[in-house]
């Protein structure tokens, strides 16, 4: 398993998604679940945390974020995810594209 330096991610792999500490409806499937977490791994929730430093970094200087996320990545990720995200430049344009949907 890869680290993530991620808002809703701690360092030992727990997820803050409230469908899996407090609201999990008895309708809900194994896909919708998967499709929860994938969708918070592409629209973190910096206001719901588990890891407060890296919320506030994304909430508030996302160039930082952006930078401590890429170095993270080159330390921890495997070799294809590693060439993803080369230039912080990318993830800012990333973010603020998806800000302004």
């Amino acid at each position: 398993m890869n680290k993530m330096y991620h808002p809703n991610i701690d360092t030992s792999g727990g997820i803050c998604l409230d469908v899996l500490t407090k609201r999990w409806p008895p309708s809900y499937s194994y896909a919708k679940l998967l499709v929860s977490i994938s969708a918070l791994l592409e629209e973190p929730n910096p206001d719901d945390p588990l890891n407060g430093v890296v919320a506030s970094e994304y909430k508030y200087d996302f160039l930082t974020f952006a930078k401590n996320a890429i170095e993270f990545t080159k330390k921890y990720a495997d070799k294809d995810e590693k060439k993803k995200y080369a230039d912080p430049a990318v993830l800012v344009d990333n973010h603020n594209k998806s800000k302004n949907k």
